[in-house]
C-alpha cells in the first residue's frame, strides 16, 4: 500500500482552488501549437483526423490534467484508466500509475491512502499516433465500485494563461453567437460546413409567411431597436430610421401565404397550471421587477401578446420557421397551445406604439440592401454587400466595422464583450474546426438545460424558484392543489433527472432521437414536466455530450445466454428483488407502487450504457443520493439471494441485463 499524506502549509499555497473541474493543457505534437482549457472530467475521445481542441491542428496530441482532489475524509483508493494511447497519473508528486497500449484499463494501481484536502494531481496522457485518441480516469474504494471520477472530486486554479485561453473562446462564441460569419463570409477553401464551429451554420428566422405570424407594430420597434424589447437580443441595431424600420414592417407585413389566423379559444386556467407543470417560469420573466435573482438572466412575456397573430401556431412547432431556435419543442397539442397562449397573452402589460402604416415598396429595397437576407431566408435577391472574414482578419476591429467607436452596425454587447471579440480576432481560424465535446458543454449552457437539470451538485433554476417560494405563491404562476391520492404522489416525488453524467449514462444513438423528438414513448411518462426537442442540435449534441465523458457507443452486443435470462426473469420477480413492484414490463403494468415509480424495463437496454446500468445496481444512492431504489449489493458484492449464480451481485446484475434485452420495445407502454 501507498501512503500519501497531505499537509495544507505543504502542498497548497494562497487561496484554495476555486474552480471546479480541472485545467487541461493541449499540445499538437507536429506543429507545437498550444491550448488550454478547463475540463469537467479528466476525460476526453477524439475521432482520428479530428482536432483535439478547434485551436490545434488534427494530429497525435498530449494532453495533461492538473489540479487537485477534494477529499473530505480519509480515502483508500485504487486507480485506473480506460482508452488507448499512454497515461501516467501523479499525485503529491509520485507516480502512481503507467499504463500504455491499445487497452489502458489492464492495469490498476496499488491501494493508495490518502488524507484529506485539496491533493495535487496530475494526469498527462499521449494519444495513440494512429486511430481515434481515448482516455477516461477511474477510481474505486472499498465501498464503491469502479467509477469515472467525478467532476465535484476535481478543482484547479485559474493561471493567467488559462484565462486568456477562456477569453478567446468567449470571443468565438461571440462571434458565432452574433452571427458575424453571415456578413463576413471567408473565400478561401477549406472552410468546410461540416467541420466548422457548428453555429456558424445557424441563420436567423426566415421570412416564409412572417406577415401572417408577427404584428407589424412589432416588428417595426424590433427593427429599430431590438434591444429595447428584449436586453440581450442577439439583433442588432441597423442604424435603420422609424420610417425605414415602418417601411420594412410594412413589406414583410406583407409577404403572407394562404389562409388566415384562425380564432383562438383555450382555457387560460388551464394554460397557467401547463405553464407551471412545463418550466416555462425557468427561463421566463413575468415581472418586469421580479426580485429573484436568477443565474441566468430570464425572457421577459410583457410584450408577447402584442408579437404574435398566431401564438399557438409558434408555440407548437417553435423551429417551424427557425432551426436555430433555443425555445423548446414540448410538442404540445393543438388544445394545449391554445390554453397556453389564450395564459400568455393575458399576462402582456407592455404596449408597443401602433406607428404608421409605411411603404412596402421602399421596404423590400430596404430587405436587399441593408443586410437583412445575410440572416434571414427569402427568395429576393441580396444586394447588401460586406468585407470577407479575410479582409476583417487584416483590419483594425477599433478603428473600422462594428466593434469601431462610431459603427453602421451596433451589436448588442454586454460590458467587456468588446474586448473580448477584438481579442479574438487572433483566433479566427479556430472557426473552421470543431471540437464537438466542448459544442455540447456550450449548448448545455445556451440551452439553459440547467433551468429543469440539476447539475454537478448545483440545484436548477426551477428547484431554486420552488426553495424561494416563487412557484405556487406568484399570483400569475398558480400550483395545482396537492395531490389527494396515494396515485398521484409519483407527480410530488419524482424529480427531474440530473444532468451530471448523460455522456456515460445514455447511449448516444438514444439521446440523438431523445433531443429530436423522435421517441414514441416518454420514459418518465408520469412527469408533468417533459423534455423538449431541439431537433437542429440533436445528433451533435448526444455526440458531444458522448466525447465529453470519453465514451462511445459499444459495437458489439454479446449474444445472450438462455439460461441467464431465465435466471433474470426471475430475479426480477416477486421471488427475487421484486422489482416488478415498481417497474412495468411492456404491457404488465407495476404490480405495487409505493412512494415512485420506475421506468419501463423495456425501455432500459437501448436507452442505458451497460457500464452505467451496472454501476447503478450496484448503488443507486451513488449516483442519485433522492433516489428511492433500493441498494440491492453490499459491500463485498454479493446480494441476499445465494441460491442464485452463487450470490454474486455481478453476475445476478448481468442475468437481469440480458433478461432486459430480451423484453426490450419501442411502443408505449402504460406508466401505471
Amino acid at each position: 500500500m501507498v501512503f500519501l499524506s497531505f499537509f495544507p502549509g505543504l502542498w497548497c499555497s494562497g487561496d484554495a482552488a476555486t474552480e471546479p473541474g480541472l485545467r487541461l493543457e493541449l499540445h499538437q505534437q507536429e506543429s507545437g501549437q498550444v491550448d488550454l482549457r478547463a475540463s469537467r472530467q479528466a476525460a476526453l475521445f477524439v475521432r482520428e483526423g479530428m482536432p483535439a481542441s478547434p485551436f490545434l491542428a488534427p494530429g497525435p496530441f498530449t494532453a495533461s490534467f492538473t489540479g487537485y482532489l477534494n477529499l473530505a475524509a480519509r480515502s483508500r483508493l485504487y486507480f485506473s484508466f480506460a482508452g488507448r494511447g499512454t497515461a501516467k497519473l501523479t499525485i503529491n508528486e509520485e507516480v502512481l500509475l503507467r499504463v500504455s497500449g491499445e487497452d489502458l484499463s489492464v492495469k490498476t494501481s496499488e491501494r493508495t491512502r490518502i488524507n484529506p484536502g485539496l491533493i495535487p494531481i496530475r494526469i498527462d496522457y499521449a494519444s495513440p499516433a494512429v486511430g481515434d485518441a481515448a482516455f477516461r480516469f477511474f477510481w474505486e474504494e472499498r465501498t464503491f465500485a469502479r467509477e469515472a471520477v467525478p467532476m465535484h472530486a476535481f478543482s484547479h486554479d485559474q493561471d493567467k494563461a488559462l484565462q486568456g485561453q477562456l477569453e478567446l473562446r468567449q470571443g468565438r462564441v461571440l462571434f458565432a453567437k452574433h452571427q458575424c460569419i453571415q456578413c463576413h463570409q471567408p473565400t478561401v477553401e477549406g472552410f468546410n460546413p461540416r467541420n466548422v464551429m457548428p453555429e456558424l451554420v445557424e441563420i436567423g428566422p426566415d421570412f416564409a409567411d412572417i406577415g401572417q405570424r408577427l404584428k407589424s407594430s412589432w416588428m417595426q420597434q424590433w427593427i429599430v431597436s431590438p434591444r429595447a424589447l428584449r436586453p440581450r437580443a442577439r439583433m442588432p441595431t441597423l442604424g435603420l430610421t422609424k420610417g425605414e424600420a415602418q417601411d420594412i414592417a410594412a413589406y414583410l407585413a406583407s409577404v403572407k401565404g394562404p389562409g388566415k389566423p384562425r380564432a383562438i379559444q383555450g382555457d387560460p386556467g388551464g394554460g397557467a397550471f401547463l405553464f407551471n407543470d412545463l418550466g416555462c417560469i425557468s427561463c421566463h420573466q413575468l415581472d418586469p421587477d421580479e426580485s429573484f435573482t436568477r443565474a441566468v438572466p430570464p425572457i421577459s412575456l410583457e410584450a408577447v401578446h402584442a408579437k404574435y397573430h398566431d401564438l399557438p401556431a409558434f408555440l407548437r412547432a417553435p423551429a417551424r420557421h427557425y432551426p436555430g431556435i433555443r425555445m423548446p419543442d414540448f410538442k404540445l397539442s393543438r388544445e394545449e397551445a391554445d390554453a397556453l397562449a389564450v395564459y400568455l397573452q393575458g399576462l402582456g402589460t407592455e404596449t408597443i406604439d401602433q406607428g404608421v402604416e409605411g411603404d412596402a415598396v421602399k421596404g423590400r429595397a430596404l430587405v436587399q440592401e441593408r443586410g437583412c437576407l445575410n440572416c434571414h431566408q427569402h427568395p429576393l435577391e441580396n444586394r447588401y454587400v460586406s468585407p470577407s472574414l479575410e479582409r476583417i482578419a487584416e483590419s483594425d476591429w477599433e478603428k473600422t466595422g462594428c466593434l469601431s467607436a462610431d459603427p453602421a452596425v451596433q451589436l448588442n454587447l454586454q460590458p467587456n464583450e468588446k474586448t473580448v471579440l477584438i481579442a479574438f480576432k487572433a483566433g479566427l481560424g479556430s472557426l473552421k474546426q470543431r471540437s464537438l465535446a466542448e459544442y455540447g458543454e456550450r449548448q448545455v449552457t445556451r440551452l439553459k438545460c440547467a433551468a429543469c437539470h440539476s447539475r454537478d451538485r448545483q440545484p436548477s433554476q426551477w428547484d431554486r424558484l420552488e426553495d424561494a417560494g416563487y412557484l405556487g405563491s406568484h399570483p400569475k404562476v398558480p400550483s395545482e392543489p396537492e395531490a389527494a391520492t396515494a396515485e398521484d404522489t409519483t407527480h410530488v416525488l419524482a424529480k427531474m433527472p440530473s444532468l451530471d453524467l448523460p455522456g456515460e449514462m445514455l447511449h448516444q444513438d438514444w439521446m440523438r432521437d431523445l433531443f429530436a423528438g423522435k421517441h414514441a414513448y416518454r420514459s418518465r411518462a408520469w412527469l408533468k414536466k417533459r423534455m423538449p426537442a431541439f431537433a437542429s442540435r440533436a445528433g451533435l449534441l448526444a455526440e458531444g455530450l458522448a466525447l465529453g465523458a470519453g465514451v462511445h457507443d459499444e459495437s458489439v452486443v454479446a449474444a445472450a445466454d438462455p439460461e441467464r435470462v431465465k435466471v433474470g426473469e426471475q430475479l426480477i420477480g416477486p421471488q427475487g428483488f421484486a422489482c416488478v413492484a415498481c417497474h412495468g414490463i411492456k404491457d404488465q403494468k407495476p404490480l405495487a407502487v409505493f412512494e415512485g415509480q420506475g421506468i419501463n424495463f423495456a425501455y432500459t437496454v437501448s436507452r442505458v450504457r451497460r457500464e452505467y446500468y451496472h454501476r447503478w445496481m450496484l448503488n443507486p444512492q451513488r449516483l442519485d443520493p433522492t433516489s428511492i431504489m433500493p441498494r440491492y449489493a453490499g459491500e463485498d458484492r454479493t446480494t441476499t439471494l445465494p441460491d442464485l449464480l452463487g450470490g454474486s451481485a455481478t453476475n445476478q446484475f448481468d442475468a437481469i441485463w440480458q433478461y432486459l434485452g430480451a423484453v426490450q420495445g419501442e411502443e408505449v407502454y402504460p406508466s401505471r
